[in-house]
């Protein structure tokens, strides 16, 4: 099936540069009416920190020990 698409295509040289041209100004114009403000700068985290902590359930590390960490970095300057 892709074969006769492929072939249709190669012997169609002027249909095809028409398709393409076609497609590519349509993606440019979306691209110029694509509204920035939807598109916010993102800042990502400067650092992760991990902590092995065997024989917690997730919820326990949730509550006991990230909890802790949290409030301590939120401390910081």
């Amino acid at each position: 099936m892709l074969e006769k698409f492929a072939k249709f295509f190669l012997e169609n040289e002027k249909i095809t540069i028409v398709l393409i041209s076609i497609i590519a100004f349509f993606g440019i114009g979306a691209y110029i009416m694509l509204p920035k403000q939807y598109n916010p700068s993102i800042v990502a985290p400067a650092f992760n920190i991990m902590i092995p902590i065997n024989g917690y359930s997730s919820y326990d590390a949730s509550q006991f020990v990230a909890r802790n960490i949290e409030n301590k970095v939120k401390e910081l300057e």
